[in-house]
């Protein structure tokens, strides 16, 4: 299969040569699950713009399902050896979280009426940095270091705009 996919970080979609394992959905996502050379892959079907089916037979890797490439994947990015961020969101941002931090973000679910906690997986806490964009409408509640890490920079940024 050929599909037509816009990755994250590009403004243009362009087309790539996967072998197709399903659909999954994870953290509120759908995702296609596929091989690009033997290496397993999640695509957001939220940045997936067209697809061909081709002639050739699937190569996929021999006793590889569905479920079996996901716990790869899955383990993958829980075994980084990074750090694990819990933050409250506005609701309202939460698609938005979505397309911005990626894979980066493991898990959101309902705190309350206004906000959802979500688990965004870093590879070191200064990366917590990227949260900022979201400006009030996010707090970090944990781990203390990654807390440290916006108070300061945010307070440096506040520091510039004093008049």
């Amino acid at each position: 299969m050929r599909i037509h996919y816009r990755r994250s970080a590009e403004r243009d979609a362009s087309w790539h040569a996967v072998d197709l394992y399903g659909l999954l959905a994870k953290s509120g996502r759908w995702y296609l699950v596929a091989d690009v050379d033997r290496v397993p892959r999640l695509y957001s079907l939220q940045r997936l713009e067209g697809w061909d089916v081709q002639p050739e037979v699937r190569r996929l890797r021999p006793k590889a399902t569905l479920a079996s490439v996901n716990r790869d994947l899955s383990a993958a990015v829980e075994n980084r050896g990074g750090i694990t961020i819990i933050a409250m969101l506005s609701k309202d941002r939460l698609d938005l979280a979505r397309r911005i931090l990626g894979f980066r973000l493991a898990s959101s679910k309902p705190a309350d009426a206004e906000q959802v906690e979500i688990t965004v997986i870093y590879d070191q806490v200064e990366s917590v940095r990227q949260l900022l964009q979201f400006g009030a409408h996010l707090r970090v509640t944990s781990p203390p270091e990654a807390q440290a890490v916006v108070r300061d920079v945010a307070t440096a940024m506040a520091a510039l705009y004093r008049t």
